[in-house]
């Protein structure tokens, strides 16, 4: 089975890769503790909790659901906390998105699985995010070949896009061709390279780090990416505005009350900052940002493309 022999550390402030974590409205931290298969809470007194998945002492869960201590993830990836209390987790590994309910035993649920060999689609989701309507959205980075046993057809499908998981559990591509590239425009033709973190404005944009691109990408509510910022898919460390500013495998990105964006710039170990200042710099007074009339497509044959172990670090 999956899983060290006690389930993970015994400690709930020893960590084992945690990739990502979330905060909601009462300053708690939950953590993606991915190797130690749980979500721990840690308070605003900087104390940690155990408060997902299965409790070390107990051994291997037989439960995928269930109370949230006794509930399994056999991997954590992305979290996600709502405005009402609940905490969303992708787990790839099960290939699910899963609810922690704000409810009296926060329950844990899967919102959507895919184990059925046959349909695979969350297999390669990395992080989450979720709308008022509860509505999921998920981005995924690799995809499997239209038909993986002829050769000579390179056609792939589900991969490098945005999907949308509503309350129902049918999953949607949301937006992205499905397959890599950099490409703004209308949601179904737009393409994305690595996509990792995204969050959610209050507006019901999406906001993406694009880390393939080097850029910062969004989709609005009626279905349009743009870059938001970035310079032409070009890595660099340079201020200024939006669009002439440069990022280099940005991997995560979070939004605060006032609508500043704050990006983790990976590969040049920074924290970036693009505040509502910024952005209007480059917006029509009432129409949103400045859409090309056609979709932009950026130069991919550059000089600039990711060497090997820069390839390896986005596709963790």
């Amino acid at each position: 089975g999956f899983g060290p022999k006690d389930w993970g550390e015994h400690e709930p402030d020893k960590f084992m890769q945690p990739y990502h974590l979330t905060s909601d409205q009462h300053e708690n931290l939950y953590v993606g503790d991915s190797y130690n298969y749980r979500v721990p809470k840690i308070t605003p007194d900087g104390q940690a909790h155990f408060f997902a998945g299965p409790l070390p002492w107990d051994g291997i869960p037989a439960e995928i659901d269930g109370p949230r201590w006794k509930g399994r993830f056999i991997s954590v990836t992305g979290v996600w906390a709502d405005d009402y209390g609940n905490v969303w987790v992708v787990d790839p590994i099960m290939r699910a998105v899963k609810k922690v309910r704000n409810d009296t035993e926060n329950t844990l649920v899967t919102l959507r699985g895919d184990l059925n060999r046959t349909e695979r689609v969350l297999k390669y989701a990395k992080n989450c995010c979720v709308d008022k309507e509860e509505n999921v959205y998920v981005t995924l980075q690799f995809a499997d070949p239209v038909e993986p046993f002829a050769l000579m057809h390179y056609v792939r499908e589900n991969g490098h896009c945005v999907m949308k998981i509503p309350p129902n559990g049918n999953i949607t591509r949301f937006a992205g061709f499905g397959d890599e590239g950099y490409v703004d425009g209308p949601a179904s033709i737009a393409r994305f390279k690595y996509p990792q973190q995204l969050t959610i404005g209050k507006d019901g944009t999406l906001y993406i780090a694009d880390a393939g691109n080097n850029a910062i990408r969004s989709v609005s509510p009626d279905g349009f990416v743009d870059t938001v910022a970035g310079y032409n898919g070009k890595k660099g460390a340079f201020d200024g505005p939006a669009r002439t500013a440069q990022f280099w495998n940005p991997y995560g990105i979070t939004i605060d009350p006032d609508g500043n964006l704050y990006v983790a710039d990976t590969a040049n170990v920074r924290i970036r900052k693009l505040t509502p200042i910024a952005v209007n710099e480059e917006m029509e007074e009432e129409e949103g940002w400045e859409r090309a009339e056609v979709p932009l497509e950026y130069d991919e044959s550059s000089d600039d493309e990711p060497d090997s172990d820069e390839e390896d670090n986005l596709k963790m």
